[in-house]
């Protein structure tokens, strides 16, 4: 918990305000940070003259097996000397993968959870749904707390298809429990209304400082009648060039562009 809540309340606090402020430049500074660090690594941790004469042999047998296309023998012995070389050079190329595989998973799995879906802000409407493992239960009970309020219809509602669905709306930041009544059993599932998709951290110091935050994800006992409880937040989507690409598309966009940038400015093979 300590080293991933650590990395959670850097990137809260620094990337976390400006995706406040703009996602979509949130986003794009994270890839672009990310490209620096990869690059930089993979620079450092290579041997750039070996790259560099592996490189070239390469496209050296590319070329030649083209000219070698009426000859298919001869340039099926290229192709395999080719394809020596060629994994060489990525056996090299693997070893700063290595050294940046976590920080880059974290950083990964920070943007999906704060990037990938909007967070719901006060006067927003959206829908909270629970899915049935059977149809043994006929309806369900939503009961909501003071400054949540039911849009569409009353507290109450039938299972249709093993599904029941309101449509919510907060008045006032904060983060607020809801809880599902069906027959005998509740489950409770925390609503966050704010302008950022998570908690502001508090310290705690028991020899050491670890940072507490409050998560809205709800355990649900395998005995219980339900099997899901689903917050519909609107996905994300960057406006790019009057193209909407959600944060995944963009991620990978830009990482290409600023992967070739900087190989290009930095010479790396």
């Amino acid at each position: 918990m300590g080293v991933f809540n650590f990395f959670d309340f850097l990137l809260n606090n620094s990337v976390g305000k400006i995706v406040e402020i703009n996602p979509t430049i949130g986003l794009i500074s994270v890839v672009f940070v990310i490209s620096i660090i990869i690059t930089i690594t993979y620079k450092l941790m290579t041997n750039q003259s070996l790259m560099k004469d592996l490189k070239e042999e390469i496209n050296r047998l590319q070329k030649e097996v083209k000219k070698l296309s009426k000859n298919p023998e001869k340039a099926l012995k290229v192709q395999n000397e080719m394809m020596e070389i060629n994994m060489k050079y990525m056996m090299h190329s693997m070893r700063s993968t290595f050294v940046t595989f976590i920080p880059i998973i974290v950083i990964f799995g920070w943007l999906s959870s704060h990037i990938a879906y909007l967070p719901i802000e006060s006067g927003d409407e959206f829908d909270v749904s629970i899915f049935l493992k059977n149809n043994e239960i006929d309806n369900v009970k939503l009961i909501v707390p003071n400054n949540l309020e039911i849009i569409d219809s009353e507290n109450t509602k039938d299972i249709v298809k093993k599904k029941a669905s309101w449509t919510l709306k907060g008045s006032k930041e904060g983060l607020y429990q809801i809880i599902f009544e069906l027959n005998d059993e509740k489950i409770s599932k925390k609503i966050l209304i704010s302008t950022t998709d998570y908690i502001k951290p508090t310290m705690k110091v028991k020899g050491f400082t670890e940072f507490l935050y409050e998560s809205t994800d709800e355990y649900i006992p395998s005995e219980s009648s339900a099997k899901l409880i689903e917050v519909k937040n609107q996905p994300f989507k960057a406006n790019l060039l009057g193209f909407k690409i959600g944060w995944l598309g963009t991620y990978i966009l830009f990482s290409i562009i600023f992967s070739m940038g900087l190989r290009k400015i930095m010479k790396i093979y």
